[in-house]
């Protein structure tokens, strides 16, 4: 194994573990190596490093950028390996983004080409990239619970741990709050058990949105739960389209839940949110 193999790797550990100094200079050798060598795979194991250090902290902007560097949506490079390893990053960090054409693409992509047949752990993620790519909830339901059925992708547990986190977002914004933190719970274990503290910081933001938003079925100020919560997400400065890739919504319902809002929080536009919501907390009623 080479040393710079070596350093790939625990660049890798040191970005699920939050570990930034460690991780940039592991990316600093990498690059180093790769221009010393003319090594084109040096490069990609460095974009690999950097595309899962910004999943962690849900910068999904980025990760999308250093995965799509490696492998373009709807194609798998003949020898590149790391395409299929940021396979998941790459559909993840699209639908976070509202990329869900490319996303699609991606999906399918892997699909035509059986990357599932190549291993449980590339199996689990198809199957999940599909849930997430998925319109219907049901659909959606369904596929996480066959992603996660297999016995032996519990051989990779910070893996599962990032399908339960994806299928514990896709459950809250579907308003099925047990079942969500539920999963999430699952999820957080696993990742302090690795000491992947960025992944438990996420885990804990939606965690918080559950704590948070009112409860399913309740009302604030007339206001549904799903209507308060996209209100929320306007008002701190998320368009349309930012708050639908969050919430698995399309921005024409974004739209529709605001249309919805704002005579009942007596308000005529977007700008007027922060002020009308801050004087009406989430309340739960029966």
């Amino acid at each position: 194994m080479s040393v710079a193999y070596v350093e790939y790797l625990n660049g890798l550990m040191a970005a699920a573990r939050d570990d930034d100094a460690a991780a940039r200079q592991s990316v600093d050798m990498l690059l180093e190596t790769a221009n010393a060598h003319d090594a084109r795979l040096w490069r990609l194991y460095a974009r690999h490093v950097l595309t899962l250090s910004a999943a962690g902290r849900a910068d999904f902007d980025a990760a999308y950028r250093h995965a799509s560097a490696i492998s373009a949506p709807g194609e798998f490079a003949e020898q590149t390996p790391t395409a299929l390893w940021v396979f998941f990053d790459l559909v993840e960090a699209a639908v976070h983004t509202g990329r869900i054409p490319e996303a699609r693409r991606h999906v399918a992509a892997a699909r035509a080409l059986r990357v599932d047949r190549i291993s449980p752990r590339l199996a689990m993620w198809v199957t999940a990239a599909q849930a997430l790519t998925t319109s219907d909830p049901t659909a959606a339901n369904d596929l996480f619970l066959r992603a996660l059925g297999p016995e032996d992708i519990h051989q990779c547990p910070f893996d599962v741990a990032r399908v339960r986190l994806s299928y514990g977002e896709r459950l809250r914004s579907a308003g099925a709050d047990v079942e969500a933190r539920r999963q999430l719970d699952l999820a957080r274990a696993t990742f302090e058990r690795l000491r992947a503290h960025p992944w438990v910081s996420r885990v804990d933001g939606q965690i918080q949105k559950l704590t948070d938003a009112p409860a399913s079925g309740g009302e604030t100020a007339g206001l549904t739960a799903k209507e308060y919560e996209v209100a929320q997400m306007a008002a701190r400065g998320l368009t349309n389209k930012q708050i639908g890739a969050e919430l698995f919504l399309s921005p024409r319902t974004v739209g529709t839940y605001l249309y919805r809002a704002y005579p009942k929080l007596g308000i005529s536009t977007r700008a007027a949110l922060r002020d009308a919501l801050s004087g009406h907390q989430p309340t739960a009623h029966s």
